[in-house]
């Protein structure tokens, strides 16, 4: 398996300066995103999205000049997951208006769980039936792809002041959905390697096993969120800094232990424990401490979002076989189109059902389109299909299985470029044919 850069940072002993110059990739990765943004504010373009194209141009570069250490930089699961998640998905959490939640819940909640249910089911058998990818690959794919990531999305909302219930309405149903997609990806992921068949106690054990992992993360971030806002208080007598400190320990404690020790949703986890904090620390609205955490979240999440939506371009280069690709053009369209097609199947189906659920105001048409061709997807699903290896998809025949990987691969890489150039693009004339530009 090809190493990292990342992997090298722990070989520096025995190879130099290397550490230095991991180092000063990152600083480099750092100045491009910053130089990035400076340009795409002149050229009124998406930086998230201008971000993905900078990083596939420098992914051509070293192919080209052989820059191996550049070359060698992609994302990872455990990258995706452990490195970049945590944060992004704890800053959200601490982020959201807890009032305006509630009052969205029921449509949120409706798209990120049964919803995302149903997108795995419709999209693996979709792309099943029209292209080579066998049911369990297929299903696989289904799981991860359902994921969408609103960045690019909801910095589109903030140039162009959108509704503040729109932005709920797509920010709130990300930050669910990805712990659903996972935790599903994770359930068909052990059915495909065990070569269990679907019949119904399977299908119990799923449900019961979904459910544990969903709640189960969500209490284990609780309870991490309750004892980091406890020493975030026992702080406010010393250094303000200790508080940004402790919830850092937060974001990344409650999703190691949830994810990484007890299995649970590491997703979950960083949801339950930045809404915990922020609810908790509602009466310290005036405290330094306080001050300093809202300062502080924003920073970390825009180099977070630089890096990865960097390596997501990238990654994206890096993992493009051209001989497949030019054998398999068809095939990538059909799974965009079936991604896109289930989508706005998800968003027109399900959010009228929520309607009919006591307490539940309605959603707009208006506001429904934009949340339909607004389903980008990021580097999130890119993570979970470079970590799918041909063992895990349980087939006898090694040749079939990698090429079935490979064409999960392929077909994830050419979804998230489809989602972020064509959908992400146009979201912004979309909303202004539709009047939802300044706050309407």
């Amino acid at each position: 398996m090809a190493e990292t850069a990342i992997d090298y940072v722990f070989l520096a002993g025995q190879m130099g300066n290397l550490q230095v110059r991991v180092v000063a990739l990152v600083v480099f990765l750092l100045l491009l995103a910053g130089l990035t943004s400076l340009l795409m504010q002149r050229l009124r373009f998406s930086y998230t999205i201008g971000l993905v194209l900078v990083g596939l141009f420098c992914s051509w570069l070293s192919s080209r000049w052989e820059l191996p250490l550049l070359s060698r930089l992609h994302l990872t699961e455990n990258i995706t997951l452990f490195v970049f998640l945590p944060p992004l998905i704890f800053d959200a959490a601490l982020a959201l208006d807890v009032q305006s939640l509630r009052r969205n819940l029921v449509p949120i909640l409706t798209l990120a769980t049964p919803g995302v249910v149903f997108a795995t089911l419709a999209t693996g058998a979709l792309v099943h039936w029209l292209t080579p990818l066998g049911w369990g690959p297929a299903m696989l794919f289904g799981a991860l792809i359902s994921t969408t990531d609103p960045v690019a999305v909801i910095a589109t909302f903030k140039e162009v002041k959108a509704p503040e219930r729109l932005t709920m309405l797509v920010d709130g149903e990300s930050l669910f959905n990805d712990a659903t997609a996972i935790v599903i990806f994770g359930i068909i992921a052990g059915l495909v390697a065990d070569g269990a068949s679907p019949g119904a106690s399977t299908i119990v054990w799923a449900c019961l096993q979904f459910i544990w992992v969903f709640v189960g993360g969500f209490a284990v971030g609780a309870v991490v969120g309750w004892i980091g806002a406890f020493l975030i208080r026992l702080g406010r007598g010393g250094h303000a800094t200790l508080g940004v400190l402790f919830s850092i320990c937060v974001a990344y404690g409650s999703f190691i232990v949830a994810q990484g020790i007890l299995a649970l949703s590491g997703v979950m986890a960083a949801v339950g424990a930045g809404l915990v904090v922020a609810n908790m620390m509602k009466r310290e609205e005036e405290s330094e401490t306080l001050r300093q955490i809202h300062e502080f979240w924003p920073i970390a999440t825009f180099f977070g979002n630089s890096l990865i939506f960097l390596l997501l371009g990238i990654t994206e280069n890096y993992l493009i076989d051209l001989n497949r690709l030019a054998h398999s053009g068809k095939y990538l369209l059909l799974a965009a189109l079936a991604v896109l097609v289930v989508r706005v199947l998800l968003v027109y189906g399900f959010v009228p059902l929520s309607h009919a659920i006591p307490g539940s105001e309605p959603v707009s048409r208006s506001y429904r389109a934009v949340m339909a061709w607004g389903g980008l997807r990021g580097a999130l699903p890119i993570g979970l299909a470079v970590g799918i290896s041909p063992e895990a998809l349980g087939m006898a025949d090694m040749a079939l299985a990698r090429d079935q990987q490979k064409l999960i691969v392929l077909f994830t890489v050419a979804v998230v470029i489809f989602t972020l150039l064509v959908q992400g693009m146009t979201i912004r004339p979309l909303m202004a044919r539709l009047g939802l530009a300044g706050g309407k």
